[in-house]
């Protein structure tokens, strides 16, 4: 059996490692001078966390759903949460353009592989992504699906119907009545907003 190590070990351990939590990785030459950014190895628990959420919504712009910007945030998060790269304001495309022809995210992803983390990551983002999709379509749905009922509903023909039960079937059926009032008024606030609106 292996021996345990003990916490006190552990955290020794762990406090020599800190010098290896970023390494400075080459991304370029200016003037004959290296260009050098640093690159953190992993991520601590709150900023994975900060950095999830950021990308939990990514795929919608809005209420539309824009899969491709999802994989450009991810890159600028990428960036921005491992690196001391600070990329120029404004101009999306300018930004873009410097990560992919730097190869920003590849070298980043080669530093922090190292420990597994980057994987960890694409999982979690993609994890949260999968639930925001399921989340906004089962929403959207059920939205959709009640819009539709109540604009196709039809008071005239429900009363039709009920003619041919007896006071005491109406009666069993208990709120229904009150079921059918609230869609009148109902079709009688549209009327009235209709008719205020001049249609």
């Amino acid at each position: 059996m292996a021996n345990i190590v003990s916490a006190a070990t552990a955290k020794r351990l762990f406090a020599a490692s800190k010098g290896d939590a970023a390494v400075s990785v080459r991304i370029g030459e200016i003037d004959g001078q290296d260009v050098v950014m640093e690159v953190k190895r992993y991520l601590g628990l709150k900023e994975f966390g900060l950095f999830v959420g950021e990308l939990a919504e990514a795929e919608f712009s809005g209420d539309e759903y824009v899969p491709q910007g999802a994989k450009i945030l991810f890159d600028f998060a990428m960036v921005r949460h491992y690196t001391n790269v600070s990329l120029p304001e404004g101009d999306i495309e300018t930004r873009y353009a410097m990560i992919q022809q730097l190869g920003l995210v590849d070298k980043i992803k080669v530093a922090i592989d190292r420990d597994g983390q980057y994987w960890e990551l694409v999982k979690a983002v993609e994890d949260a992504q999968r639930h925001e999709r399921e989340q906004r379509s089962g929403l959207n749905g059920l939205l959709g699906s009640l819009k539709r009922a109540v604009d196709g509903f039809d008071i005239g023909s429900m009363l039709e119907q009920l003619k041919g039960f007896s006071p005491d079937q109406l009666q069993s059926l208990g709120e229904l009545r009150e079921i059918a009032k609230a869609f009148d008024a109902h079709r009688d606030a549209a009327d009235s907003a209709d008719k205020d609106a001049g249609v």
